[in-house]
């Protein structure tokens, strides 16, 4: 395996850099956006301090041109995601440095995920305030990135309630 530290300072314009850690359920520290699907080269958007990603020496605005010896320039993001968990300890990167006017391009939708071979965990079940309640929620979550900043994070809960009422009719007897 070689040196992330010397790969890393070549400044030709393709560059692999290698990352490694010590098990699986450590995350590599870094996040993506773009994608086929945005029309928009894979690239790294942020790099978490002290990370893997970042003693690898990855940068944001780096475009990932492949991932071990998968073309990452016309997959998807969630390929991408694919190809990257499945990596297990070592990932290869293929990369091109990048500046950070290429984070500023056209901005698409940000697709969080510190990468690990975790699953994300179960959400608790749910529970129904009363037998007459049937409560649904929808959870969307868009993170939208415009010059190297996150611009906003919406997160909307939407809860519909169906609520079935039974009218009694009482009479009154004299």
């Amino acid at each position: 395996l070689p040196d992330p530290v010397a790969v890393g300072k070549s400044r030709s314009p393709m560059e692999t850099i290698w990352l490694q850690k010590p098990s699986g359920d450590i995350p590599w520290g870094f996040r993506l956006q773009g994608g086929r699907e945005f029309g928009q080269p894979l690239t790294v958007q942020r790099v978490t301090p002290g990370s893997i990603a970042a003693n690898g020496r990855l940068d944001p605005g780096d475009i990932i041109l492949k991932i071990g010896n998968v073309n990452a320039t016309g997959i998807t993001h969630n390929e991408a995601q694919d190809v990257i968990r499945g990596a297990t300890n070592i990932l290869q990167l293929t990369i091109r440095k990048g500046t950070m006017s290429t984070v500023s391009a056209p901005v698409s939708p940000t697709i969080s995920t510190q990468y690990s071979n975790q699953p994300p965990p179960s959400p608790p079940p749910y529970r129904s305030p009363s037998p007459l309640a049937d409560t649904f929620t929808i959870r969307n979550r868009v993170h939208i990135s415009r010059r190297n900043q996150t611009v906003a994070s919406l997160t909307t809960f939407r809860t519909i309630q169906s609520v079935t009422h039974t009218e009694t009719n009482t009479t009154t007897r004299k």
